[in-house]
């Protein structure tokens, strides 16, 4: 007991035989505790930083629970999450004060409560096929694109209604269906596995997207700003008016003429029948002229309705500009003929038609050598870059090049 009480009054029989030596000690935790004090004071009187030095997390936790929809652009949950949510009744936390944590409800045999680590699992696993859910429904989206490109079937009836109207030669009809096997053939060949190194045989020889499945916006429009510009709708418009509307206003009037010469002369007035002879031709080379106008038409049909089978096929780009380029070379033999046919005796083409004939030569002249040489390289480049190419590297000074994509 004495050794005890000596130990606990040592320090206080020091500081009576050396009193300096304990003021100095007294003094300095003063000064350390006066220190400590206009510390604390200058942190809560400075203004936090939000970054770098002296700056806090505020507030330290947040116990709120957080809205998914905040998770999303908009505050738009997509289609496939939602339709996830609903086929598994998760409960969706919202912004409002009573918001449940989105955890999958599973019955639960041993006990009501799960463990906190089971939740934290649930939340974990349930986001996760969340945006498994959300890349597959972009990848069918992007693979189903093709469902919502509406092939038109006004082509085909008016193809077939001319050729029961025996207005299209059977060359014009040969050569439309040479020009169809051979595109089947090229996209046949495109889509045939490719044998590898490897010997899997999952490549093919012409691919029309990228690996990822997704699809780019070159490979949807790949004119790019040309497609948008005045000068191409003004190109196209006026071809479909040359092409189309004229050439079926020529073969109707001339299918008018014969119901009006076959019975109907006394219903009509005469004025009227004087407009078709003016209009029209003489009675020898009627059924010429509708031949001659009727194999154009026809070719026009057929290449509209390739083009749109090959992009609700979505074959690769390459093909898909080749079915233009192949149809006009076809319709220059046509409107050759057409324009330039000779005139024999009274057996002759009327002015109308002829210069009609000659303005389509013209049109498809020109676009043949202006316009497609264009569109044949930016397709070819767009197929290129989005599709074999997994990383393109510009020179410099050709930056620039690439936004006339």
């Amino acid at each position: 007991m004495h050794q005890y009480l000596s130990i606990l009054f040592l320090p206080l029989a020091a500081a009576l035989s050396n009193p300096k030596a304990a003021s100095s000690q007294h003094r300095k935790r003063h000064l350390q505790r006066k220190h400590l004090m206009s510390a604390r004071h200058q942190l809560t009187s400075t203004p936090l930083k939000s970054y770098g030095k002296g700056s806090e997390i505020w507030p330290e936790c947040n116990e709120e629970s957080i809205s998914l929809t905040s998770s999303f652009p908009g505050g738009v949950i997509p289609d496939a999450v939602q339709n996830f949510l609903d086929s598994t009744q998760l409960p969706l936390p919202t912004a409002g004060g009573d918001a449940h944590m989105l955890t999958i409800i599973e019955p639960s045999s041993t006990s009501s409560v799960q463990p906190r680590t089971g939740k934290r699992r649930a939340i974990k696993r349930t986001l996760k096929h969340l945006l498994h859910s959300a890349a597959e429904a972009s990848s069918r989206r992007a693979s189903s694109s093709s469902d919502g490109v509406v092939i038109s079937k006004s082509p085909l009836l008016l193809a077939v209604l001319l050729i029961a109207l025996q207005c299209v030669q059977m060359k014009h009809i040969l050569s439309a269906f040479g020009a169809s096997m051979y595109l089947v053939g090229m996209a046949c060949w495109c889509a045939a596995p490719k044998v590898t190194a490897a010997g899997n045989g999952e490549e093919v020889y012409m691919s029309s997207l990228p690996p990822k499945g997704h699809v780019p916006s070159l490979i949807s429009n790949p004119l790019g700003h040309i497609a948008s510009s005045k000068l191409y709708r003004i190109w196209l418009r006026s071809g479909a008016l040359l092409s189309l509307l004229l050439p079926i206003l020529a073969l109707v009037s001339m299918g008018a003429k014969d119901v009006y010469n076959g019975g109907l002369e006394g219903l009509l007035p005469i004025n009227l029948k004087d407009a078709f002879n003016s209009i029209v031709l003489a009675e020898p080379m009627h059924g010429v002229a509708k031949t001659l106008i009727g194999g154009h038409v026809f070719l026009i049909c057929c290449q509209i309705l390739s083009e749109g089978v090959g992009r609700a096929a979505l074959l690769p780009l390459p093909i898909r500009i080749l079915i233009p380029v192949t149809y006009n070379a076809l319709r220059l033999v046509s409107l050759h003929e057409w324009a330039f046919y000779p005139s024999v005796g009274e057996i002759a083409l009327s002015k109308p038609l002829r210069i009609l004939g000659i303005a389509n030569l013209l049109y498809w002249y020109i676009n043949l050598g202006v316009f497609l040489p264009v569109a044949v390289v930016r397709y070819l480049r767009s197929h290129f870059i989005c599709v074999e190419a997994s990383e393109v590297s510009l020179r410099k000074g050709y930056e620039g090049s690439a936004g006339l994509l």
